[in-house]
């Protein structure tokens, strides 16, 4: 486990710890836990024990638990309350902006034990009796909880990259067959929906489920699930590779547009053979691309050396790593012409959010 996901344990136990009514105290260390953990520098799994305890505000207790984590992938603690805590009720705590005192409190006073519920009773106008909920409260829960069901599923690029990697090493090491991703992944689409990988490896999703680890089959939805994230494979025999990776990871507007084309060993080939430049996949959203004037410019695409700085920037004013100092010192390494800081403001208490006089005294 990475230091981000085993930090975000200690979030959760400590809010499901306070949904309970368990003590404060011991709600705000894991609460404090993952704000610390989130800002170590090594990864605890390359750590000592010893080292893992002397992390000021981790301690002896929570880093038996850090090293019941990385052992098991599990905490005992958690999961006694996880026993006790309805699915949906659990689903509810990781919808952002809805805290441990208001699940408790339409869980008590509604039983409402689910997001479906919980947005059923704020198209109802039911929040609005409850007290610490208005109007405006009610207004602002039901976005949030729409995003929820809209975002539900769906992973950040990078997020989804690193997961189909770890799934890509794994089927290779257990299969002798070919497997290459496509899809969104391939086209740097910034939110992923699924997993999609080119294979020549002819195996029914059940069967499949069973040889590789994490991964599973949902007999309800026939969908095969790694890490909580939709993989769908896609057969392709070799010599029809080239075609099977341009038509996966291109839209439909775009391979409307190209027009016809015949089969070739490489994705490039297609593209000369069509007397055309080669178009990569990141740009492949949209058929505009495929007009004469943008066409002559695709090779001048940003690249890494065309980044001059960076500009959402979080520093051990709130909940980030380095100092400014040591940020500013390491863009200059870079040759970066800039740094904008963005340090969480003081709404943000779960993050070491600056007040007003930190602000004006660090000003001085």
């Amino acid at each position: 486990m990475t230091n981000k996901e085993i930090a975000k344990e200690f979030q959760f136990l400590g809010k499901i710890m306070e949904l309970h009514g368990e003590n404060a105290f011991k709600t705000r260390s894991y609460a404090n836990a993952y704000i610390t953990l989130r800002k170590i520098p090594n990864q605890l799994v390359d750590m000592s024990e010893a080292d893992v305890a002397a992390i000021p505000g981790i301690g002896k207790a929570i880093g038996t638990k850090i090293q019941e984590l990385l052992s098991t992938g599990q905490m005992q603690t958690l999961n006694k309350y996880l026993e006790i805590t309805p699915e949906g009720i659990q689903q509810l705590l990781r919808i952002k902006g809805l805290g441990p005192k208001k699940v408790k409190l339409v869980w008590d006073q509604l039983d409402i034990q689910s997001p479906g519920e919980l947005l059923y009773a704020c198209n109802e106008n039911r929040l609005v009796e409850l007290k610490g909920f208005g109007e405006k409260t009610q207004a602002q829960l039901k976005q949030q909880i729409e995003y929820y069901f809209l975002s539900k599923g769906k992973l950040h690029w990078a997020t989804a990259d690193k997961i189909a990697n770890d799934l890509l090493s794994s089927l290779e090491l257990s299969f002798p067959n070919q497997f290459v991703l496509t899809g969104e992944l391939r086209r740097l689409m910034p939110i992923v929906n699924q997993i999609e990988i080119l294979t020549d490896l002819d195996l029914a999703y059940p069967e499949l489920a069973l040889e590789i680890e994490d991964l599973f089959y949902d007999e309800e939805t026939e969908n095969l699930i790694f890490r909580d994230c939709k993989v769908e494979l896609i057969y392709s025999a070799s010599e029809s590779l080239a075609i099977d990776l341009l038509e996966s990871s291109s839209s439909n507007d775009f391979l409307i547009k190209l027009g016809m084309y015949d089969e070739a060993e490489t994705e490039e080939d297609i593209f000369e053979n069509l007397g055309i430049p080669f178009v990569p996949a990141e740009l492949r959203d949209d058929a505009k691309i495929l007009t004469e004037e943008l066409l002559s410019g695709i090779d001048d695409l940003i690249e890494q050396k065309h980044i001059k700085g960076v500009i959402h920037n979080h520093s051990t004013y709130s909940d980030g790593v380095n100092t400014v100092l040591e940020m500013a010192e390491a863009c200059m390494t870079k040759g970066y012409k800039y740094l904008v800081m963005s340090d969480h403001s003081k709404s943000a208490f779960y993050a070491n959010g600056l007040q007003i006089e930190r602000v004006l005294h660090l000003r001085d």
